[in-house]
């Protein structure tokens, strides 16, 4: 409702304004036309009523009788005085010989010098003005002059009568455009403003709302079609819902289903791998090298799928994730996970370096600081063909670094900031044999990420890789849902 009361009041103000401005310049261009014009036929009848009182002053100045010649100019001067004629004066031979009753005890001065050509001025007496002619008399009267003063209040009055028309004219015309703006407003704003409110509505989700609007036909082929559209988003709505929860479903039982096989088949891997353990032990009697070879493939085979099926079970329970520090040797947990990858390492003559001076006790989840290390570890021993590997780590004031570096191949440039992506597997030349699920390095992202750490990827084509893990320095222990343990490779 706001957009189209603030628009109703905006086109109300205009219309007065319009309506204001209006008034002003008609009012001002008509007053000034009607000034001029008026005080042009005030100047053309001042100049004919003094040339007639000059002529008429003069035949009456011929008369011999003073009596008579004094009675003509009396009736001259008050005769001359009507309607906006002011006053008149006759003066003859420097004296007044004959005035009409000045206005407002008006005193005329006698011009002692009068020009010899018609002259006119104008000047104010109070707030009365006042257009004054003089015109000289005919020479055979001899000396002297006539005045006629014209009052210009009419031509004011006029001005005033004229801008009180137009001012009345502007105030009606813009009352109508006001009714006009009303109008407009229910014709064509209100249906808007229903149609807005509607479409606000659907944007906050109640797409079964619909608007009716009648009246106009474009505006009934809006309401009909924005109805359409609010019930196709209605359909397509209830359609996307019904797919995500079939896709939750979907997901739900994928992810069951995964948990499941992945632990039934952890049992027998576990006695495979345990059996093999014990031959290589020589616990059943001495093997040959052909035999301890065999064996160590097969253990390898096995750790290798354990690692897999424990990357599917941590990639599903990682969603809810958090930490459980502990004080933990980190110089101790290094060595742990290098000797979980050490027999894979020594199988292809690989050499697994842990570099790191006296390391202090660190709060971190041992559990998946230990995870992370493996799953490094293990994806340096698997792409390295020759060469070493080698983990190091330092503890510094803001936290402590975990690096990994090998001598393998390399990650290409365009490949790097995909290889934490869940199931991106990258290929570095590993055979099938060697291939991953790509869930190896989005496991290490997301246990980093869960101390609120990072880690960083630095490689370039045949010359290896490193990889460098911070964790912030953590004071206290915060309490967190069990950890998932276990092996995990990509």
């Amino acid at each position: 409702m706001r957009y189209s009361a603030d628009l109703k009041v905006t086109l109300v103000l205009a219309v007065l304004a319009f309506g204001g401005l209006l008034f002003l310049a008609f009012g001002a261009v008509s007053s000034y036309w009607v000034t001029n014009d008026l005080s042009e036929q005030f100047r053309r009848r001042g100049a004919f009523l003094a040339e007639n009182l000059a002529a008429e002053a003069a035949t009456s100045l011929a008369i011999d009788d003073a009596f008579e010649r004094r009675l003509r100019l009396l009736l001259l001067t008050h005769r001359a005085t009507i309607d906006d004629v002011a006053y008149a004066q006759v003066v003859h031979g420097g004296f007044v010989v004959s005035e009409s009753i000045q206005p407002d005890g008006l005193e005329l001065p006698v011009i002692l010098n009068p020009p010899r050509r018609p002259a006119v001025s104008e000047w104010q007496r109070q707030s009365t003005h006042y257009l004054d002619f003089i015109r000289p008399l005919p020479a055979s009267a001899g000396t002297g002059y006539v005045r006629i003063g014209l009052s210009l209040e009419s031509i004011h009055q006029r001005s005033k009568q004229v801008v009180r028309v137009i001012g009345g004219l502007s105030v009606l015309f813009t009352c109508l455009g006001v009714i006009g703006v009303f109008g407009l407003y229910s014709i064509i704003l209100k249906p808007l403003d229903r149609l807005m409110e509607s479409i606000r509505q659907v944007s906050q989700g109640a797409f079964h709302v619909t608007t009716d609007i009648r009246g106009c036909r474009e505006f009934e082929e809006i309401s009909a079609a924005f109805n359409h559209m609010a019930q196709e988003i209605n359909r397509r709505t209830e359609a996307l819902h019904q797919r995500n929860v079939e896709l939750q479903q979907a997901n739900r039982a994928k992810e069951e289903f995964l948990a499941m096989v992945g632990h039934e088949l952890k049992a027998p891997l576990h006695s495979i791998r345990g059996y093999c353990q014990l031959l290589l032990e020589e616990a059943e009697g001495p093997l040959s090298p052909a035999q301890r070879s065999d064996l160590q493939a097969i253990l390898a085979a096995g750790n290798h799928l354990l690692g897999l099926i424990q990357n599917i079970l941590q990639f599903i329970e990682s969603g809810t994730d958090t930490v459980h520090l502990s004080a933990v040797d980190l110089g101790a947990l290094l060595q742990r996970a290098a000797d979980y990858v050490r027999p894979m390492a020594q199988a292809k003559g690989i050499a697994v370096v842990v570099t790191s001076s006296e390391l202090p006790e660190v709060f971190v989840d041992e559990t998946k600081v230990r995870q992370v290390l493996i799953n490094l570890l293990h994806n340096a021993v698997k792409y390295t063909r020759a060469g070493h590997v080698q983990v190091s780590a330092w503890v510094e004031e803001e936290g402590t670094f975990i690096q990994v570096r090998d001598t393998g191949p390399g990650i290409p440039l365009e490949e790097q900031e995909r290889i934490f992506e869940p199931f991106v597997r990258i290929e570095r030349g590993e055979t099938k044999e060697t291939l991953g699920m790509g869930l190896g390095l989005a496991v290490v992202q997301r246990y980093v990420q869960a101390h609120g750490g990072w880690v960083k990827l630095s490689s370039c084509e045949g010359r290896g890789s490193v990889f460098t893990i911070f964790l912030p320095r953590q004071e206290r222990e915060e309490a967190s849902p069990p950890a998932v343990s276990g092996a995990g490779v990509s």
